[in-house]
């Protein structure tokens, strides 16, 4: 039997719904077999794990939670202050998803990931976050 662990889900933290779905059907298309939830924000994703954490159910505690950069700079690490400050949350990996043009510049906030490589790599990371 499979334990708990292999099926805890993944959670975007990302202010547009559209391009969380995006992300996600692309991530989905590059091999990710695990759930990804969305969550607008740090509070609703704090919510989230707070929820998940008192019902005490493992299946539902992510992995991993990609935090998009278009949350800005202090919401991100507001959340990721909370979650170290939350001992049982200490198996979350926390990514930060970021995009740069080809010069190194931040690209604009709707380019999101684009290119194939970006999807793969960020894939990988979460395999290699996830897959114990």
């Amino acid at each position: 039997m499979k334990s708990a662990a292999l099926h805890r889900p993944i959670l975007l933290v990302h202010p547009d719904r559209s391009e969380a779905e995006l992300l996600i059907e692309k991530l989905k298309a590059s091999g990710v077999s695990r759930p990804i939830l969305w969550r607008r924000d740090r509070f609703d994703a704090c919510d989230y794990l707070a929820a998940a954490e008192i019902g005490g159910d493992e299946r539902y505690m992510p992995c991993a939670v990609l935090l998009d950069e278009q949350l800005g700079a202090s919401e991100t690490q507001a959340f990721a202050d909370w979650v170290r400050a939350m001992p049982s949350l200490g198996t979350i990996h926390l990514i930060m998803l970021t995009s740069e043009t080809d010069g190194g510049r931040s690209a604009p906030p709707q380019a999101g990931i684009e290119r194939r490589s970006e999807i793969n790599a960020v894939a990988g990371i979460l395999a290699r976050a996830c897959d114990f």
